[in-house]
């Protein structure tokens, strides 16, 4: 074999080697995460319901939306730190037009039915939807009747960010979960998909 045809295969593997190296690490720092736009206004037009009414929670003066398998959805105007009922609050929030989200809500689910009898875990459940004419809030109510079974199961919708807002302001990625305390505190942040062992492993 000659000089030239050493240093041509030399060549050629630090070429392979590099573009396998650059693989690898799209790979691993792939996102599981998508960026949030900007949200919409906080009222919901009859036309994005379909079939569904919405009513006023005469106690909290919310409105609140009743899908079809009992799952309450609650619209939030203010931030009130008083919904932080436990030692450890794990907040997840996703969307309905979010793929990864799309997959997580079975997990959510069972991270809700895991802990619902935990007086020390308190789990809030958090959609950041645009209340826009193409992502009508219609989407959510199918999203959670598809894959959410009968039971108390209740999604606080969030389109202005009040929450996100007032305990991470700089986080503009979805799905993300917390651990915060009574006082909001952030104790532990996943910015990704939650699973049920995840969420065991921030409350530990």
């Amino acid at each position: 074999m000659t000089k030239k045809e050493i240093m041509l295969m030399a060549i050629m593997f630090v070429l392979i080697f590099g573009m396998l190296a650059f693989l690898l690490f799209f790979m691993i720092n792939r996102s599981t995460t998508t960026p949030l736009p900007n949200a919409g206004n906080t009222e919901v037009p009859a036309t994005h319901l379909g079939p569904h009414k919405d009513s006023i929670d005469t106690e909290t003066n919310d409105t609140v939306i009743k899908t079809n398998n009992e799952t309450k959805i609650r619209i939030i105007n203010k931030m009130d730190k008083s919904m932080f009922t436990a030692k450890k609050n794990l907040l997840i929030m996703f969307a309905s037009w979010c793929p990864n989200c799309q997959e997580e809500i079975l997990e959510i689910e069972a991270i809700i039915n895991h802990y619902k009898d935990n007086k020390d875990v308190n789990v809030i459940v958090i959609a950041h939807e645009f209340n826009k004419e193409d992502y009508p809030v219609s989407d959510l109510i199918t999203l959670l009747e598809e894959n959410v079974n009968y039971g108390d199961f209740e999604v606080f919708l969030d389109f202005g960010r009040i929450i996100r807002g007032t305990i991470d302001p700089e986080a503009n990625t979805i799905p993300i979960s917390y651990v915060v305390d009574k006082n909001g505190k952030i104790l532990q942040k996943h910015e990704q998909s939650l699973t049920l062992d995840k969420a065991i492993e921030m409350l530990k």
